[in-house]
């Protein structure tokens, strides 16, 4: 665990775009529901180090838009930001604050380089919180969550004098680090890109405004219990899990930036996150910059051969020479053979290998 930050400071991370309908959005209104007030940006307390005071004093009131008056403005903020990913953290709260912060540049900034930098930071910060990560005590449901939000939102601003209540809010709290907010139901091979896109933006929407309401006041009168102290660090790092991979696939299907969406596709690749290797397929198939077909070829070339194979295999037959070229070279990583960009040789071999898998898995069965 990282060295300090220091005091608390929130922002406000409940703005982030709204999806179709589909059955997580009452999870959205449930937290929009249970959280009523929420500090400012920056709002709630002193600043915890030079490098967060320096992103508000950069930035126009309540948004991610630079001021334009102060020179140098943008190369001062990435500092900034590339700073907090070299930061220690003495508590789980601290690092859940930065996440949130870190998550909303990268997913709601203005500057696509500023977005670009906060992926770079989110990619430090991720690999000892997804490892710190257990498994949950209990398996929470939808409305599991919707019970939870409303416990908490009857919390807000009291403290643990009830025992009811408290014992409520420790069971709250345990819900709400258990359920799986960036996980679940997947969209389809065939959804397009941009409303896959605002399906994991409500899966972002949902985990920071749940670790928001943790990390925040809401239940500050509920700190000192030494159980509730346990299970909300807990979801400290659950939550903060959950919003580093939804902010990298979000990001990777629905950034407007094709520099954006690339990074992404090197940093979910680099960490193997759940669910990216669809992600990363749906985009070699249908993303429209040729630069981040490539990115997301390059990519599959480090996950297993049944995901990396076939998606790649159809990245041969791509438009471009140079996405057809890192496909070739991205099979060639995934599986040691070299067939080039011979499709019909890749299509042969792979139809072996899967008949030779499938018959020494039935032998030894």
């Amino acid at each position: 665990m990282k060295r300090v930050l220091g005091l608390v400071i929130v922002a406000s991370l409940l703005s982030a775009p709204g999806c179709e309908s589909n059955p997580s959005d009452a999870i959205g209104d449930g937290i929009s529901g249970a959280i009523d007030t929420v500090e400012d940006w920056f709002g709630g307390g002193d600043l915890p180090s030079e490098h967060l005071e320096e992103l508000r004093a950069l930035h126009q009131i309540g948004s991610w838009k630079l001021r334009p008056e102060i020179e140098g403005g943008l190369e001062s903020a990435r500092e900034a930001v590339r700073a907090l990913g070299q930061a220690d953290y003495s508590t789980w709260r601290d690092a859940g604050i930065v996440t949130q912060v870190v998550s909303s540049i990268a997913f709601d900034h203005t500057a696509s380089l500023m977005r670009v930098e906060a992926l770079d930071t989110l990619a430090r910060i991720a690999p000892w919180t997804i490892a710190a990560d257990q498994p949950p005590e209990l398996v929470a449901s939808e409305g599991d969550v919707i019970d939870a939000l409303k416990i908490v939102r009857e919390a807000q601003g009291k403290r643990d004098t009830d025992p009811l209540l408290t014992a409520q809010v420790l069971h709250a709290v345990r819900v709400l680090g258990a359920y799986d907010f960036d996980g679940g139901a997947r969209p389809k091979a065939d959804v397009p890109l941009h409303i896959a896109a605002r399906r994991y933006g409500n899966k972002l929407r949902n985990a920071r405004g749940v670790l928001l309401a943790f990390t925040g006041s809401t239940l500050e009168g509920f700190r000192a219990d030494p159980e509730i102290s346990a299970a909300m660090d807990r979801a400290y790092v659950s939550l903060s899990g959950a919003v580093i991979r939804a902010t990298f696939i979000a990001s990777l299907m629905g950034d407007k930036k094709p520099t954006v969406r690339a990074t992404a596709s090197r940093h979910a690749s680099a960490l193997q996150l759940k669910g990216s290797g669809a992600e990363l397929t749906r985009s070699l198939e249908h993303d429209l910059s040729s630069s981040v077909r490539r990115a997301a070829a390059a990519a599959l070339g480090s996950y297993p051969e049944h995901v990396a194979v076939p998606a790649l295999i159809e990245g041969l037959y791509d438009d471009m020479p140079e996405v057809r070229g890192t496909a070739s070279r991205a099979l060639t990583a995934a599986t040691g053979e070299t067939f080039g960009d011979d499709r019909g040789a890749w299509r042969r071999w792979w139809e072996t290998r899967k008949k030779s898998t499938a018959d020494a898995s039935n032998s030894s069965e």
